[in-house]
């Protein structure tokens, strides 16, 4: 027995929180909810109660009190750690997640990102809502300057002022329902950014995820995956009879400048 509901207000104030693992993404759990946590229990799986597809069935069961006493299967259990000072992100509304009060945000813990999950919306979840992507849009705006980078296999460009920064190897956090072509967020000074795989939402060729562009539009900034980066081009403008969203450079050079959606 990890906690009884005697000992949930003295947990709450500690900041105590239960890390597991379910498929892919990292979870924290309040301790003051966890009532048991046992190897090889039966319940139900996590992933399918997140409307996740489960792979394997979980080795450890994670008993947890919200309006209704219910047992979850996980696939590993960290253990019980103290939050301490780490400050809770807020999700941004880009990742798209279908039931924005499933989470509170996420923390760093261990030199990575944790989703602190509301055990209470497990009660009332319902089925995850599957949709088509939005359709793909690009600008006609000339860029005299842009960033360009590929991504399954299409040249992709960004006016350079839209550019934040590349990022090597980001530390994707997945995120249960996020919406389509959202693979996650990352964290990158102190603010989470959703994370939008542009060649498996448009293109059906997923990115390996080793770099990232991360970029603002009109306010709205998203990490966007790369498969490598081209490098800085000049004197990009619409050319007749070219697709709506392709620019050419003026060395010749075609690239899709596209109208991001998170």
């Amino acid at each position: 027995m990890l906690a009884s509901a005697a000992m949930a207000d003295s947990l709450a104030s500690a900041r105590l929180v239960a890390l597991v693992r379910a498929g892919p993404y990292r979870l924290a759990l309040p301790a003051e909810a966890v009532r048991e946590v046992v190897r090889a229990g039966d319940g139900e799986s996590l992933l399918r109660a997140l409307g996740e597809p489960e792979t394997v069935a979980g080795e450890w069961a994670v008993a947890l009190q919200a309006k209704s006493l219910r047992r979850f299967r996980v696939d590993a259990v960290e253990g019980v750690r103290p939050r301490g000072d780490s400050p809770s992100l807020n999700l941004p509304a880009g990742v798209g997640v279908d039931v924005p009060e499933l989470f509170r945000g996420a923390f760093q813990m261990d030199g990575a990102l944790a989703l602190e999950l509301r055990p209470e919306a497990l009660d009332d979840l319902p089925p995850r809502a599957m949709g088509s992507p939005p359709a793909l849009h690009g600008t006609s705006e000339p860029a005299p300057r842009a960033l360009l980078f590929t991504a399954a296999g299409r040249s992709i460009g960004f006016a350079l002022p839209q550019v934040l920064s590349v990022v090597a190897r980001p530390a994707v956090c997945p995120v249960p329902r996020a919406g389509l072509g959202v693979r996650g967020v990352v964290e990158h000074g102190q603010t989470l950014y959703p994370v939008l795989d542009l060649g498996a939402r448009h293109f059906g060729r997923p990115s390996p995820g080793e770099l990232g562009v991360l970029v603002d539009q009109d306010g709205r900034a998203l990490l966007v995956l790369a498969d490598a980066i081209l490098g800085v081009r000049q004197g990009f403008r619409a050319v007749d009879g070219d697709e709506p969203g392709w620019l050419q450079g003026e060395r010749g050079e075609r690239a899709l400048f596209p109208l991001l959606e998170g």
